[in-house]
């Protein structure tokens, strides 16, 4: 039993810290991954300012022309760290405007491919790859941006792995803790139980003793009364079914450490009530009532 107890705390220990170490390491992730998105749409919505102004021009701005366009807690210096490229469409999907000015890493190959998938797709916003784009309608056509988010998705996934492996290493410590404080945490339980069983077996030896008496007793009564007795033979009857009972307390206590499983058996049901049942026609009697008992 109390190994079994063992078990079930670490197991439910474990799983308990588990599943929180996963809420958290998800809460955590959700929080960091609406960060990166919130920041890629702060910027997008600058820069899509900045094309309604520049109306398609791709020279290079001042800070003094930017500003009017920079939002409040944003660092000057993002909209010349951000990479990215917009590129304005057809209603047939032809590439009419391109402007590839403000990053290196996609060529005109690839603006294809980026177009023609954030075309599919049916949100104004949203990721492809490490792009983070905008679909905005213009005069004669729609306007595309695509800013590079790859290094804050780097530093999200980074963070993914790091936050899961502290996680997982948390959920073994905690283990291991489990395993080295189980003894004692059960332990109270485990003394409380072995008292339970030692007076479980104390008890049933001391009652074997008068109950020994009680039987001889009734051995003497009978030799005066006659063996036929039928108060004696309740006495008797009362004397075996206490000595069962003490037997099966005793081995109820002796059971779990000997290892041993209760053996079903088939019993009549009525024979046990029939026996029961008469044990109480002699308080019958001897309150003056009559007792009758109809057994099928």
């Amino acid at each position: 039993m109390i190994n079994k107890l063992k078990r079930k705390f670490l197991l439910v220990g474990t799983l308990f810290m588990f599943l929180l170490m996963a809420v958290l390491v998800l809460i955590m992730n959700l929080v960091n991954y609406h960060e990166v998105t919130e920041d890629a749409d702060s910027v997008l919505d600058m820069l899509e300012q900045q094309q309604k102004e520049r109306k398609g021009q791709t020279l290079p701005w001042s800070i003094e022309d930017m500003l009017p366009f920079i939002p409040r807690g944003m660092s000057r210096e993002v909209p010349y760290e951000s990479r990215y490229f917009s590129v304005l469409v057809t209603e047939d999907g032809e590439i009419q405007q391109l402007d590839l000015s403000r990053i290196v890493s996609v060529d005109s190959d690839s603006v294809i491919t980026y177009v023609t998938e954030a075309l599919s797709c049916s949100g104004d916003r949203g990721f492809i790859d490490s792009f983070r784009y905008s679909k905005t309608a213009e005069t004669g056509g729609t306007r595309i941006l695509f800013l590079d988010c790859g290094r804050k998705l780097d530093s999200f996934k980074s963070f993914l792995w790091i936050s899961i492996l502290v996680g997982l290493g948390g959920c073994i410590a905690v283990f291991i803790a489990f395993v080295l404080t189980a003894g004692r945490i059960v332990a109270p339980i485990a003394e409380s139980y072995e008292k339970q069983k030692r007076f479980i077996t104390d008890a049933g030896h001391e009652i074997r003793t008068p109950l020994a008496i009680i039987n001889a007793d009734t051995d003497v009564l009978e030799t005066i009364v006659g063996e036929d007795n039928e108060w004696t033979g309740d006495i008797r009857k009362q004397i075996r079914n206490l000595t069962g009972l003490t037997d099966d307390l005793v081995f109820l206590s002796k059971m779990e450490e000997a290892g041993r499983n209760a053996v079903k058996e088939d019993m009549d049901l009525s024979a046990l009530v029939r026996e029961i049942s008469d044990s109480f026609k002699s308080r019958a009697m001897s309150s003056g009532k009559t007792y009758q008992c109809e057994i099928e």
